[in-house]
């Protein structure tokens, strides 16, 4: 991964752009000057890193071929990836100045285990594996890009860390809140909005916020929006007016209470609003009923409509009503049921249906004797009824 770092030249001399080997955390590595040389300002924690020399032709060719190495090890480490179906995406692999580590550096949403890829990538290279798992900001700086601006991405050229940013540091500096728009090409928030929001903070102090009720020359309004940067706002005043005026020409107020007349033709607009909505939702259901039922030919009478499932019919066509069985029927006697024949399959139906409805009349006639012997009943519990039964003794 590329860093920008400071090192200890001493005596040799070094130009921007010249290739020199550096003493490192991982050993020896190649790196490029950005800067001339300048003085070290105040004291610096630990000993510094040193400058061992200036890259040589045997260096060079080291270094060419360490990227040819490079390049081979990403192709197969992909390849690996593929057949180990390993849910992890690789950005870039890296080999140290000597050839004794090599780097894979990688992205992936969650954990991976990836044991037996490192096992058989240090079988094939011969040289010790570390998978390191990086996140999107650190993918940008690697793959590098432009941005938006037209610049080379900030993060690939002379930022040294990332610092948080936050969707408050758009809303200070007035900015469209589309992600889109505030977003970079790694999908996070753009790290130049931390360039300026200390500015924004310190001129937002004494600023009045939008929605607030304010006094000028021109009458009392609104503020509808607020320029930072030019110290002024936007006011619409009680005419109907837009004006422009500066910061200290305004005095924020209280806002005037509504008068009686204009809350009542508030409260009216709001009873409407909900009417109207009400008729929508009337409309929309109407709508629906009509969708679900079959439109009726023209001239068919309510009795020809068709019910659900069935199709339309011709006006003037009846639909085919079932024979309704006969109420109160005697009932056939034993003698008469067994010298009767027995139908088909359809005697039977009939047989029962018969018996449902003579079952049902008996329960009707019961029904209809308790309630008239309740209607009987006297407050001492005796019935109604005074004359002895014969077989009783007056």
């Amino acid at each position: 991964m590329e860093r920008v770092l400071s090192f200890d030249v001493g005596d040799i001399p070094v130009h921007p752009g010249d290739l020199c080997i550096v003493e490192y955390d991982r050993g020896l590595e190649c790196g490029e000057a950005m800067s001339e040389v300048e003085e070290a300002e105040g004291s610096q924690e630990g000993t510094p890193r040193k400058v061992v020399r200036a890259a040589g032709e045997e260096d060079l060719k080291r270094l060419e071929t360490n990227r040819k190495h490079e390049r081979l090890a990403a192709e197969t480490c992909q390849k690996k990836i593929a057949e180990m179906k390993l849910a992890m995406k690789l950005v870039k692999a890296e080999e140290t100045f000597d050839g004794s580590k090599i780097i894979f550096y990688f992205t992936s949403d969650g954990r991976v285990d990836f044991r037996d890829l490192v096992k058989s990538m240090a079988q094939a290279f011969k040289a010790r594996i570390e998978m390191r798992q990086i996140g999107v900001r650190d993918e940008a700086r690697m793959l590098g890009g432009i941005g938006c601006c037209g610049r080379r991405l900030c993060c690939a050229t002379f930022l040294r860390g990332f610092e948080p940013v936050t969707i408050r540091m758009a809303r200070d500096q007035k900015l469209s809140l589309n992600p889109e728009k505030i977003s970079g090409v790694c999908g996070r928030l753009m790290c130049c909005l931390t360039y300026e929001h200390s500015t924004y903070r310190e001129l937002l102090k004494g600023l009045p916020k939008e929605g607030n009720w304010v006094t000028t020359e021109s009458g009392q309004g609104e503020i509808r929006s607020v320029n930072v940067l030019g110290q002024r706002v936007t006011v619409g005043l009680e005419s109907g007016e837009y004006a422009e005026f500066p910061v200290s020409e305004v005095r924020v107020t209280e806002r005037p209470e509504p008068s009686d007349e204009k809350q009542e033709k508030g409260r009216g607009k709001a009873r409407g609003r909900g009417r109207g909505r009400e008729r929508a939702r009337d409309r929309s259901r109407e709508k629906e009923r009509g969708k679900r039922r079959p439109t009726p030919a023209p001239g068919a009478r309510p009795e020809d409509r068709a019910r659900p499932g069935e199709k339309e019919r011709p006006a003037g066509e009846r639909r085919e009503q079932p024979a309704r069985k006969p109420v109160g029927q005697a009932r056939p006697s034993a003698g008469a049921q067994a010298s009767a024949p027995q139908p088909g399959q359809q005697g039977k139906e009939q047989g029962k249906e018969q018996g449902k409805e003579e079952g049902r009349s008996r329960s009707r006639r019961r029904s209809r004797g308790r309630r008239r012997n309740r209607g009987n009943k006297r407050p001492d519990g005796n019935s109604g009824n005074t004359q002895p039964n014969p077989g009783q003794n007056a």
